[in-house]
């Protein structure tokens, strides 16, 4: 009846360190924090810029407050592609459309309010074109941050990087995918 009752006592404290386990892994994969990114691609095309064409594909990279309060975050109006938002590698880069003028702006999400966010992820001349991304959004909640470089500013938090789904861009965005 003893070596029973260790056995289930055993096999107990396995089930939970392997529990203990999985949540440990689930939060370094990025899904704690107070907000969640996800990347998808929704098509191929030409972005035209300054008289030249350049290939790439389109993208919505969108921002979920996980929280059950809001919060609030600062971009730049036109140039957020490029102050917020990071590539997995330099072989991409991730542009916005641009606009007429750049300027401070905030973000308020309500609990689980989402943003989403256009833009083209294209080839950066430096390496061939990865066909696996993740974008990685800077976290601003200062507003002094996003307007100072840390050279300009000796005190400048750096932001926390949250990271979204690692996607491939294919070629076949033009046909159809049954799952």
């Amino acid at each position: 009846m003893n070596s029973i009752r260790l056995s289930i006592h055993a096999f107990l404290l396995m089930i939970s360190f392997f529990c203990a386990l999985g949540k440990a892994q689930a939060q370094n994969a990025g899904n704690s924090g107070p907000i969640a990114i996800s990347l998808h691609v929704v098509g191929k095309g030409t972005i035209h810029e300054s008289n030249h064409a350049i290939p790439g594909y389109f993208v919505m990279a969108t921002i979920t407050n996980q929280q059950d309060t809001a919060i609030k975050f600062f971009i730049m109006s036109c140039s957020w592609a490029s102050q917020n938002w990071i590539t997995s590698n330099d072989s991409i880069y991730f542009r916005e459309p641009g606009c007429d003028i750049n300027v401070l702006a905030d973000i308020h999400l309500r609990p689980h309010q989402s943003v989403h966010f256009y833009g083209a992820l294209t080839s950066s001349g430096k390496k061939p074109f990865s066909k696996k991304v993740k974008l990685g959004f800077r976290y601003i909640t200062n507003a002094a941050d996003e307007w100072f470089t840390s050279a300009e500013r000796p005190k400048v938090e750096k932001p926390t990087i949250y990271w979204s789904n690692e996607v491939e861009v294919k070629d076949n965005l033009f046909e159809y995918e049954v799952d």
